[in-house]
């Protein structure tokens, strides 16, 4: 369950036709209207409970969009969240043009690559998921000697 505090901030971002769309790369991996999170770096002001359940949302409404069936956890997940703030925005745009879609698509398997070339030049990966949410994680060794003084 989200806080009050975040319950009250999202439920003021409600849905506006004319709001613009935006892409986020991290953390989102795509594309959102500004009505939506109107600062992505609120998601760092708040709990990380709370900011991985915006995530959560915003990655099954990615789902949604590829008309994908939802797990009995995630429509339950996403109807819960629906319950605690129905006037978001979000709920709003459970389906989007052809256009939009191929954009996320395209951010999508961008960040694929991007993930593939770093992956092949770093000396250790790890990858863990948790609520639907996957983390990263790369680690480079810099020798000493390039290491400036």
């Amino acid at each position: 369950m989200l806080s009050e505090t975040t319950r009250r901030f999202l439920s003021a971002q409600t849905y506006r036709s004319d709001a613009q769309l935006r892409i986020c790369w991290l953390p989102l991996l795509g594309i959102y209207w500004e009505d939506e999170l109107p600062e992505i770096q609120y998601l760092q002001r708040i709990s990380e409970d709370d900011s991985n359940q915006i995530l959560r949302v915003f990655g099954i409404r990615k789902l949604l969009w590829k008309n994908e069936s939802l797990s009995v956890a995630e429509r339950r997940f996403w109807d819960d969240m629906q319950l605690q703030v129905p006037s978001w925005a979000v709920f709003y745009r459970q389906q989007i043009s052809a256009e939009a879609l191929r954009l996320q698509e395209h951010i999508e398997q961008d960040a694929v690559d991007i993930i593939e070339g770093l992956s092949a030049d770093a000396d250790e990966v790890s990858v863990s998921e948790k609520d639907d949410i996957e983390t990263v994680s790369l680690r480079f060794r810099v020798p000493d000697e390039k290491i400036p003084e």
